[in-house]
């Protein structure tokens, strides 16, 4: 029986071993189990050859992915074997002539100096055999001058590895520049501090010379003072001759006399050299390097920055720059500091002053009083037999007693403002009834009413509860506040105490009266002493201006506050706020 066997191989190989075609019948069925295999593996063969055309495809793609990434990757990747030799390369940085070269390069440590080149192949070695570090940094001159580079190293397959080569000297500049000016920045604000914090300019000079002696690195710091009139510089500060300071160097044996007298900077690489730097104290330092920024306020040289080193540095523009900054802030620190001291010495001055006016007033106010009690009491004597006497020596002896005891007012007035102006007033605090009080102040007043011809009222709610105060010092302010009032209100006014309270407490006590008023600009110099309002226009009042300042500072004193609310012509309130 002859099959008919569809698959072209198993044709070929029946041809070959049966040549006459016939296949028993017991063998059919292994043979077509045959044929099907075999067209069966034809099928797997051709979904496994698409399947690897499609995956080397995505390959290639992924390839061509990668190579573009890397080709626009602007640091320069290299890939090498685990002797350092380039196998590829890729990245734009390529086309610079440096890298150019390198990718050249058998090796990609070739052209470099042989500790840098040993450096990186420690650390591709280090990388490979799986250890740190996995960047490193190195320095190279490129065409268009020193460079900085940054390499970082990736492990790689069979052995090799990647190595990623950036240039970095522009983010160093960057990175340079910004702590540059992290310095400068600190070194103003330093400064200020130093010098508003300083007792003295000399304290603040030695300060600010130990701080730059620290930012900047010259070994000598110097602030010197000018002097035109001895012709000389003064030395300050200095942080190499801290035991002679201060002192003077002529004009003509030190370059800061050069700055001083043309107010310029000046820069000089071979100081020993110059006939003008010749003071011994200065030459025994051996500068080389010397840097002077004249200090100037308003245009006027006061002094001079002065900066100093044995070696010869290199001193850039914006290094004199910064340098010039400082100068310039340190002079304007300078005049306001000796403002300052001016203005702190003046003080002191006229506190010692106001003291021994005090100590004056209250000690004449003393020798005054003992003379005058005396002559109140004779006079008092005298007035009660003023029956055995005539009537114009009565008018005499009345006379007396009445300017005696206003002189006597005056004087404890004087008395009591120097106590609280030294601080000698010590309070009691004890509860008072306050109506008491105010009817004790009005009777202490009874006769100025009457020569006056003035009305008086007080205005006082029930049940009020008793305040805490000192009895000596709130009577007085009352009666100073009553005496004001009946001094400035005409014959024929009048005059109120008002008790202002909140459910029985205390809240405020008021003065007021009927009289010439107070200009609103005026209201507050009223309270400040020896001021008198009528003084601006005539002198028809008596007194020294020291009646309601005493009210004010004992009003402070226990914590009170003084209101006053006023018109001219409309009269005036004068409220006592009590504390809560």
């Amino acid at each position: 029986m002859t099959a008919d066997f569809s698959h072209s191989l198993l044709r070929r190989q029946l041809r070959k071993h049966l040549p006459g075609g016939e296949i028993s019948s017991q063998s059919q069925p292994l043979l077509a189990a045959v044929n099907q295999a075999y067209h069966d593996a034809d099928t797997d063969r051709l979904m496994l050859e698409r399947s690897l055309e499609l995956a080397s495809q995505e390959l290639l793609q992924r390839n061509s992915e990668l190579r573009q990434l890397l080709d626009a990757n602007p640091d320069l990747c290299l890939r090498l074997d685990h002797q350092g030799r380039i196998l590829d390369w890729y990245g734009q940085a390529g086309s610079r002539d440096f890298w150019t070269q390198l990718a050249m390069q058998q090796s990609f440590t070739a052209g470099l100096p042989v500790d840098t080149a040993q450096k990186l192949l420690l650390v591709q070695a280090q990388v490979l055999a799986g250890q740190h570090p996995e960047h490193t940094d190195i320095e190279v001159q490129l065409s268009e001058g020193p460079a900085r580079l940054e390499l970082r190293f990736v492990p790689l397959f069979g052995n090799q590895c990647l190595v990623m080569i950036r240039n970095t000297t522009e983010r160093h500049r960057w990175e340079g520049q910004l702590a540059q000016r992290n310095r400068q920045l600190l070194s103003f604000h330093m400064m200020a501090e130093v010098i508003m914090t300083s007792g003295s300019l000399a304290e603040g000079y030695e300060r600010i010379a130990r701080e730059l002696w620290d930012l900047t690195g010259f070994e000598d710091i110097a602030i010197e003072s000018y002097d035109a009139e001895r012709a000389c510089m003064i030395v300050q500060a200095s942080t190499q001759h801290g035991r002679q300071l201060p002192f003077e160097v002529p004009l003509d044996q030190t370059l800061s006399g050069l700055v001083a007298r043309s107010g310029q900077v000046l820069i000089e690489r071979d100081a020993l050299s110059r006939p003008e730097y010749a003071h011994p104290l200065l030459r025994s330092l051996q500068i080389q390097t010397f840097v002077c920024i004249p200090l100037k306020s308003e245009q006027r040289v006061i002094g001079a920055l002065c900066l100093g080193s044995a070696q010869i540095r290199e001193v850039d523009e914006a290094f004199v720059q910064w340098m010039t900054s400082l100068a310039r802030y340190l002079a304007l620190l300078t005049q306001r500091k000796q403002v300052e001291i001016e203005l702190l010495q003046s003080k002191r001055e006229a506190e010692a002053a106001n003291q021994a006016k005090n100590r004056f007033l209250a000690t004449m106010s003393h020798e005054l009083r003992t003379p005058l009690n005396a002559v109140l009491g004779f006079a008092r004597v005298l007035l009660k037999d003023a029956s055995a006497r005539g009537k114009r020596e009565q008018s005499f002896l009345e006379r007396i007693y009445s300017n005696g005891r206003h002189l006597l007012e005056l004087i404890n007035e004087v008395l009591d403002i120097s106590r609280i102006e030294t601080g000698q007033q010590e309070l009691n605090i004890v509860s008072l009834e306050l109506p008491a009080l105010l009817l004790e102040v009005i009777g202490e007043c009874e006769h100025l009413f009457q020569r006056q011809r003035l009305l008086w009222c007080l205005d006082i709610p029930g049940e009020l509860r008793p305040i805490q105060s000192d009895a000596v010092r709130m009577r007085q302010i009352l009666t100073n506040l009553l005496n004001n009032a009946i001094k400035f209100t005409p014959e024929g006014g009048a005059v109120k105490f008002r008790v202002l309270a909140q459910a029985g407490q205390v809240r405020a006590i008021e003065v007021i009266d009927s009289g010439i008023g107070i200009a609103p600009e005026l209201q507050e110099q009223i309270f400040e002493a020896f001021f008198q309002v009528e003084s601006a226009y005539d002198r028809r009042f008596e007194g020294t201006g020291l009646g309601l300042a005493i009210v004010r500072s004992l009003a402070h004193a226990l914590g009170c506050r003084i209101e006053v609310e006023s018109q001219p012509g409309q009269g005036s309130l004068f409220r006592v706020c009590l504390s809560t």
